[in-house]
């Protein structure tokens, strides 16, 4: 509590709403100390990322939130401010997420402790009545855990929406532990398979400095399945845009890692962002025509390697909760999670009451489905073993 009240006696700090697109060079260099000095990085919240992404989507109308004390920033996250999340009808002003964006948790400087969430939530609280939410925060971070000090000592209502898991790796064991023999002998002869297909060594090679690697990680990406389902990052100019300048940008404050397995060209590329002791997956891609050699399993079998060889302490793979690749790569996880704030007014208190019904009931109807699988899966299986006993 004695952190809450020294936060709440310091008048200096202040909250700020600015448009992304109006951000001033002398705000952008606040915004790059302020990512230096974060007690927990986000490289997808660094003005090297976001800015070009809002510019590549000015229909989200991004605006960061801002805790600055003496023009010092202390605190940033970018939001949206709409009617309606996640198609319920109430008003929001909501982590900005993209199809881009893997990660919600906002910079605070780490000498600063909870004091800038305490102001965040005495100036939203001011600005607007709604909900603040706060979408996909790594909850096993300090952040996480100083969010939730502020909201109970506060006693502002929250709910948790969603929390899950993903793949992910840390430094305190050795590489790839759980690997069974017979998985790395499999990944060994395609290996060796893809090298006779292409005829020479393959090898892992950082192409984060060479220039044509942006424009050659768009073509393969765009070779495969997700140009044919418009999801590449080719598939929209403005998307090539923000990518290019992102990657430019990233790579100028050396946090851009662009790997390549080489043959006598790229079989496959993995672009990851590198922020504080951490290492981000962003993209990954491969020759679709060589799939049969399992060559984006062995590029990011070897990227875990160069990252045991690298000084990170911690790689979150990014990637979905059911990504079979990296869940049997990496064997640690990252947990993500979503809060929803209420203000401490009746209307506050009110939505997350709604809310948090609606979690339960969310939970419920998602235990129903499982358990129907399952039971589906025992019916399948009971049906099967009859059929054998049958024919036996």
């Amino acid at each position: 509590m004695q952190n809450l009240q020294k936060a709440s006696t310091s008048h200096a700090a202040n909250f700020r709403l600015l448009r992304a697109a109006d951000v001033r060079p002398e705000d952008i260099s606040a915004w790059k100390t302020l990512v230096q000095e974060a007690v927990e990085p986000n490289p997808f919240f660094e003005p090297e990322f976001v800015l070009p992404l809002s510019e590549a989507r000015p229909e989200d109308n991004v605006h960061l939130v801002v805790v600055e004390q003496a023009s010092r920033w202390t605190f940033c996250l970018p939001v949206v401010i709409r009617w309606g999340w996640r198609k319920m009808p109430v008003p929001v002003m909501a982590t900005w997420l993209s199809q881009y964006t893997f990660l919600g948790t906002p910079l605070i400087a780490a000498s600063e402790g909870p004091a800038p969430l305490l102001r965040l939530l005495q100036g939203v609280q001011h600005a607007r009545a709604g909900l603040l939410v706060f979408e996909w925060v790594a909850a096993n971070g300090p952040v996480s855990s100083m969010l939730r000090q502020v909201l109970s000592q506060c006693g502002s209502p929250f709910v948790q929406w969603e929390r899950y898991e993903r793949a992910a790796l840390g430094r305190d064991v050795t590489c790839n532990p759980h690997l069974s023999n017979k998985r790395r002998a499999e990944l060994g002869r395609k290996r060796r398979a893809l090298e006779r297909e292409c005829g020479g060594v393959l090898k892992l090679v950082d192409r984060t400095g060479d220039p044509s690697a942006v424009d050659e990680f768009l073509e393969l990406e765009a070779s495969g399945w997700k140009g044919s389902e418009g999801t590449a990052i080719a598939s929209r100019a403005a998307d090539i845009a923000f990518f290019r300048k992102a990657c430019s940008a990233m790579a100028e404050a050396g946090h851009l890692q662009m790997l390549a397995l080489m043959g006598k060209r790229a079989v496959a590329m993995q672009c990851n962002f590198v922020s504080g002791n951490s290492l981000f997956g962003f993209r990954m891609c491969y020759d679709e025509t060589l799939s049969r050699f399992s060559p984006g399993a062995l590029l990011l079998f070897d990227a875990i390697t160069h990252f045991y060889d690298s000084k990170a302490v911690w790689f979150d793979s990014c990637t979905a909760p059911d990504n079979e690749l990296c869940n049997r790569l990496m064997h640690e996880r990252q947990t993500v999670e979503t809060l929803l704030v209420g203000g401490a007014d009746p209307i506050g208190t009110t939505l997350v009451v709604t809310m948090r019904t609606a979690s339960v009931l969310r939970q419920a109807r998602g235990n129903m489905r499982n358990a129907g699988r399952l039971l589906s899966s025992r019916r399948w299986m009971h049906h099967l073993r009859v059929r054998q006993a049958g024919s036996g």
